[in-house]
């Protein structure tokens, strides 16, 4: 059976934008290998659909083996990101910083919202809607995404 393994230590985290990735698979003998992948620059999101962000970067860090993505966004303090939704399941983990979650209803009013911080885990499920206003200090997140069979094609 073909092991495949994940492996992004917990000390990448904190300078995810300047450090490197180690990807490690099984060659065809069995065998780990490790590929060290250099991040990507952040790139500034100035809008979605038409709505301004305020202070919001993003960048992919990595995709591959499944249909895995990994992600890094970074949010100026006092910054946000405007409402919007994703096509499939996104994980967050919050590495630095603290905001407010809005969970937008169809009509664009916020439904409800939550606060979060450092070593949050907040997970989104498809196509729902929300926001995010960050606090008084810079908020760094690193999402997690699996895409769909109809993504993967």
């Amino acid at each position: 059976m073909r092991r495949i393994l994940y492996a992004v230590t917990a000390a990448l985290f904190p300078v995810m934008a300047t450090a490197d990735i180690y990807v490690v698979t099984d060659d065809a003998a069995g065998i780990p290998k490790v590929k060290a992948l250099e991040a990507p620059a952040l790139t500034e999101i100035p809008e979605i659909a038409g709505m301004a962000n305020e202070g919001f970067s993003y960048a992919q860090l990595w995709s591959g083996m499944d249909g895995y993505k990994m992600f890094e966004g970074r949010v100026a303090a006092g910054g946000k990101i405007v409402s919007h939704d994703g096509p499939d399941t996104y994980v967050g983990y919050i590495v630095s910083g603290h905001g407010t979650m809005g969970n937008d209803a169809p009509d664009g009013s916020m439904d409800s919202s939550f606060d979060f911080g450092p070593g949050d885990v907040i997970v989104f499920g498809s196509g729902t809607m929300h926001h995010w206003v960050n606090g008084d200090e810079e908020l760094v997140f690193i999402g997690f995404q699996r895409l769909s069979d109809v993504e993967e094609k």
